[in-house]
């Protein structure tokens, strides 16, 4: 779900004022001048009265600032309108008063009726200056249409004339400043401020007519006028006090609906400050909660942004105050509360009302609500609804909190799976795959994507070890059985070994409806037991092989060795010497297997004659093997690898030994030493069998020997070419086979030249 951005800030005192746009300043202060000028202008067009009737004055004065503050809201077009009868008290007060007594007392009539409103400055001195220009153009324009004769048709006509006056200078003076502040084009905000405004006209005309006729028959009775502007007043207090509740007792009922099921402890604060915000109307609301480090307050304003804000422990501030009250309370900058109120006007806040979190009796954070958009601002009722907010609140919270907990383990769970080595699968009792975690995708070679939501368990060919296929497709269905190891096929074609651990999750109903299979890949560990088996076989073979002989002609000789003439008996100690030596040469190739790692100490990079190292190879063999051809051919020049003359002696021996063997006897062995300062090769080659091409890497693998151990015509471990090979690499050579059936086989090692300059150590 995605969230508004949020940042950790430190708390600095909010200014009222900082929201304004610049140009909005400007523009209030440029019809601030003008109003000064059109004061001016009226004073000495009209000239100052010589006697000023107080009396009329200080009532017009209470009047006007009544009208303005006594304001009724209603909805029009789905706006709000706010509407006053401060024209229509206007009216007859043009009548009566001189021009610059009515503009000044419209003036300080708007400055009173802004302070009992709590207005902000700014938009105080716009509405003054804005009825500073209406009020001296409207004088202007009764002026201009009659004389003051007080004849009433004539002085009704001036002043209906004068209110529609003031009504375009209001009009375009409210345009200018919505033209700064909204995105549109003026003749939107035209087509969005005329109809009101003319509505307005027609109430204030209406109404003020009836106050001039009242005033022309009795100028007494100007002070009868607040009993209309009070009654209407008054029956509006009650209609706006039932919509209000209405309201907010349907926002408590969405709030409460809204907090009864668990979602995210983020989102669900987000969620509360919006409710509360939206509910009182207000402009900015906070959710204070202690923290180890002091206090953590989320705030949201008017621009629906949730911010997190970190209070030191030590840091003195309203919200420490708040949260150290404990309980609920109405407060307002002006209230004799000798703690809030000077915070609160030092942050610029006008009222507040807050309400305590509370669980388990332990009151675990407050919410607040400041500077309601309402006249009167919050209301006593009004915190009775926070209370029952704030109670709601705790509970979601704390579901949060559990909802939190239950998403970590999932979370943590979710780590668990994906980081295994162990695939991991959940199959439908439909054989749909549901899951198809990252080991299984490296094990099978299957990328989720593929697999989730399809029914291709089929494409793995699993068989157990008996070799019948498994269905794991069809868990669900009765006989099906599910072996602990089974062999599958991955992507590439390679056979590769699982064992595997099945459960079956049940429904409500109790019918399993998944199977959760956790698959382990053991290709490896079967390839070591594979290979041990063989290793014993294999060993088991080949000590028994030169032991038959040497028990045989033991108990010969110890049974008829008096008997034997002696040639037989020169015989029968050749033939254990013989097979004493095989034996000899199978543990010592175990032995050197076992370890063939090499060590630190070891010389690989010693200049070596490599036609030198295999002549004497060459000779060794011929001595041992006089009826067999060895053929040793090498360059003339110089060839001096690098590397360790008894390993390079050892492997040779191996292949040389190896090609004797499978090697037709008349076929000759081919030895070359060739190459150069870069490179040196020595090549084995006989005429034998050939090898598959297949099984290449195969038979420098340790006891694999092609063909089965018991019935195979050659003896050997299969260790000679494993530790041939590892020799090479130790030495930083190299050891390839290039062979095929029935076309013998060269064996190539390969050294580093004399003039090879990188070391292996």
């Amino acid at each position: 779900m995605s969230r508004a951005p949020r940042r950790l800030v430190r708390r600095a005192p909010r200014s009222k004022t900082s929201g304004h746009r610049p140009m909005v300043t400007v523009y209030v202060i440029a019809v601030t001048a003008a109003a000064l000028v059109a004061i001016g202008a009226t004073i000495a067009t009209s000239g100052w009265p010589e006697h000023i009737k107080w009396v009329s004055v200080g009532t017009f004065f209470v009047l006007l600032a009544a009208a303005e503050y006594l304001i009724v809201r209603f909805e029009y077009r789905g706006e709000t309108i706010a509407l006053s009868l401060f024209e229509a008290v206007l009216a007859p007060a043009i009548a009566v008063l001189s021009p610059p007594t009515v503009v000044l007392t419209v003036v300080a009539a708007q400055v009173a009726a802004g302070a009992g409103h709590r207005v902000r400055p700014l938009k105080t001195l716009f509405n003054t200056a804005q009825w500073a220009l209406a009020a001296a153009a409207g004088v202007a324009a009764y002026n201009a249409v009659g004389e003051r004769d007080f004849a009433f048709a004539h002085t009704l006509i001036a002043v209906l004339v004068a209110l529609a006056v003031m009504a375009v200078v209001n009009m375009v003076l409210v345009t200018g400043v919505m033209r700064l502040t909204q995105d549109e084009s003026m003749s939107l905000i035209l087509a969005r401020v005329a109809p009101p405004v003319l509505l307005g006209w027609l109430i204030n005309s209406s109404v003020g007519s009836l106050f001039v006729l009242a005033t022309s028959r009795s100028p007494a009775s100007v002070a009868l006028f607040l009993v209309p502007l009070i009654a209407l007043h008054s029956s509006y207090r009650g209609h706006a006090t039932a919509v209000a509740d209405r309201r907010r007792l349907a926002r408590l009922h969405h709030a409460l609906q809204m907090f009864s099921a668990p979602i995210d402890p983020q989102v669900a604060i987000e969620r509360l400050l919006s409710e509360v915000r939206d509910c009182f109307d207000a402009d900015t609301v906070e959710l204070i909660l202690p923290c180890d480090d002091g206090r953590l307050v989320h705030r949201m304003g008017r621009d629906a942004v949730h911010r997190r804000i970190l209070e030191e422990a030590e840091a003195p501030s309203l919200a420490a105050a708040l949260l150290a009250r404990g309980g609920p309370l109405r407060v307002t900058s002006s209230s004799g509360d000798i703690e809030l109120a000077p915070m609160m006007r030092r942050d610029g806040w006008r009222d507040c009302i807050a309400a305590p979190v509370i669980t388990d009796g332990v009151v675990k954070g407050m919410v607040a609500a400041y500077d309601s958009s309402g006249l009167e601002g919050f209301e006593e009722s009004e915190i009775a609804v926070l209370h029952a907010l704030a109670g709601e609140a705790a509970a979601m919270i704390e579901r949060g909190a559990l909802l939190e907990q239950v998403l970590e383990e999932r979370r943590r769970f979710s780590e668990i799976v994906t980081s295994t080595s162990d695939g991991i699968m959940t199959v439908g009792s439909d054989g749909t795959i549901h899951t198809w975690n990252p080991a299984s995708e490296q094990i099978t070679g299957y990328p989720a994507e593929g697999m989730v939501g399809s029914q291709q368990l089929g494409i793995l060919r699993p068989r157990g070890a008996d070799g019948h296929d498994v269905l794991l497709e069809r868990w669900a269905e009765d006989g099906v059985e599910l072996p602990r190891d089974i062999q599958i096929v991955d992507r590439g074609g390679a056979l590769r070994w699982l064992s595997c651990t099945y459960t079956r999750v049940a429904d409500g109903d109790g019918q399993a409806r998944t199977l959760i299979v956790v698959a382990r890949d053991v290709t490896k560990v079967r390839e070591v037991e594979q290979l041990k088996d063989d290793f014993v076989a294999t060993v088991s073979h080949e000590l028994r092989t030169p032991l038959t002989p040497i028990r045989g002609w033991a108990t010969t000789l110890l049974e008829r060795g008096e008997q034997l003439r002696p040639h037989e008996r020169r015989i029968a100690a050749e033939a254990i010497g013989r097979q004493a030596a095989h034996l000899e040469r199978l543990i010592t190739d175990l032995l050197q297997a076992s370890q063939i790692e090499p060590s630190q100490g070891l010389e690989r990079n010693a200049r070596i004659d490599a036609a030198s190292v295999a002549g004497k190879v060459v000779d060794e063999f011929m001595l041992s093997n006089p009826r067999r051809s060895i053929v040793l051919n090498v360059d003339e020049h110089p060839l001096i690898a690098l590397g360790n003359d008894l390993w390079i002696e050892r492997i040779l021996s191996n292949l040389v030994s190896n090609a004797l063997k499978y090697a037709p006897g008349p076929e000759p062995i081919d030895v070359s030493v060739r190459g150069d300062r870069k490179a040196v090769t020595i090549t084995v080659s006989d005429q034998g069998p050939g090898i598959d091409p297949r099984d290449h890497d195969a038979i420098f693998e340790r006891f694999r020997r092609l063909g089965d151990h018991a019935t195979r015509a050659q003896g050997g471990a299969g260790l000679g070419l494993y530790i041939a090979r590892r020799l090479a690499t130790s030495i930083g050579g190299s050891l390839a086979v290039d062979s095929s059936p029935g076309t013998g086989a060269t064996f190539t090692l390969s050294l580093r030249g004399a003039d090879r300059l990188a070391l292996v150590g």
